[in-house]
């Protein structure tokens, strides 16, 4: 800035943002003078600082989020143009709220006018997860004395999840881990067990799902361990980071002539977007069947696992049920890719 000695503007465009004390001396005709302390405040260039992407948010659940500027003369008045979520909108405080719609990801253009009508935008994104839902609708049953091990999931809402037993129990044995959602333990008594369980997300939504479990008698010594027939088990050394490992050959029996099943779990929820088990039948994909307990088979081709190039920690189990005069058959396998 300068001031114009013949006509005492004070004009130019500012570098440097601070308070800046000075005096002026302005001359008569007269060659009289007179002194006046002056102060001159020059804030930095207005601009929007909300990081992108904001806060995820859920399908009916309520949503506030101030959006933020710095710089400028206020008072400010905010807008946005673009793609907000359906339910949202931004006052002209900047505070972007409401409940949700739909879900997916959204990236609009928030604007900040101050009071010398100086502008600053900056394009931000938010996303919309569904609403929390618990995916599992099943688990296995188990076996007298035999360690029992299965994770529950969900899908959408934001987490952490902390999971809960709300209605029912679980056979005597097992419990439920709050963090995990994993079901362990070793049952102690024969019976059949129906209990709900509940999942609340980082934002106290909740989701409920009832489950059951039938605990069966434990094997008598005098049964015959099960045992796959003409090796149609493979035992994968490891597992690729991304690619496909088989797994079973189709129609898989023991010698108790009792179908061979597997399943796959990851330890960490989220994971399971990322494998799938699926039948390989000449040069097609197609969807496993399911035994009564849950096992993946296939009928037809070989049974395989495919990983979609994320570091993961998978549990594989072939099981069959114990039968009269044999006992139950479980190969189970830890794998990191």
């Amino acid at each position: 800035l300068a001031l114009n000695a013949s006509t005492g503007a004070i004009s130019g465009t500012p570098t440097v943002a601070d308070v800046f004390n000075f005096v002026v001396k302005v001359t008569g005709t007269d060659t009289s003078t007179a002194l006046a302390p002056l102060s001159i405040t020059i804030t930095e260039p207005l601009a929007v600082t909300t990081s992108s992407p904001l806060a995820v948010g859920v399908v009916g659940s309520s949503y506030h989020l101030q959006l933020s500027s710095v710089g400028g003369i206020g008072p400010n008045n905010w807008s946005t143009s673009g793609s907000l979520p359906g339910g949202l909108s931004v006052d002209s405080a900047g505070l972007l709220s409401g409940t949700p719609t739909g879900s997916g990801t959204f990236t609009f253009t928030a604007e900040v006018t101050d009071s010398l009508t100086t502008t600053a935008t900056k394009d931000l994104t938010v996303t919309i997860n569904p609403a929390l839902t618990i995916a599992t609708t099943s688990v296995p049953n188990g076996t007298v004395s035999t360690a029992y091990s299965q994770a529950l999931a969900t899908s959408g809402g934001v987490g952490p999840d902390s999971w809960a037993v709300t209605a029912g129990e679980l056979p005597a044995g097992l419990s439920l881990e709050q963090h995990t959602g994993e079901i362990v333990g070793t049952p102690t008594s024969v019976g059949a067990f129906d209990f709900t369980v509940t999942a609340t997300d980082s934002l106290s939504a909740t989701a409920s799902q009832p489950l059951s479990i039938a605990v069966g008698a434990a094997p008598t010594p005098s049964d015959q361990a099960q045992t796959a027939v003409n090796d149609c088990i493979t035992e994968p050394a490891s597992l690729p980071k991304r690619g496909s490992r088989q797994l079973l050959k189709a129609g898989c029996v023991t010698n108790a002539d009792q179908r061979v099943g597997v399943t796959a779990t990851a330890r960490l929820r989220g994971d399971q977007q990322y494998y799938k088990l699926y039948c390989k039948v000449g040069s097609k994909a197609k969807k496993p069947k399911l035994t009564a307990d849950g096992t993946a088979y296939c009928s037809k081709g070989t049974l395989r696992i495919r990983t979609y190039g994320t570091k993961l920690r998978i549990s594989l189990t072939w099981s069959s049920p114990a039968v009269s005069g044999y006992q139950a058959l479980e190969v189970k396998k830890t794998y990191k890719t």
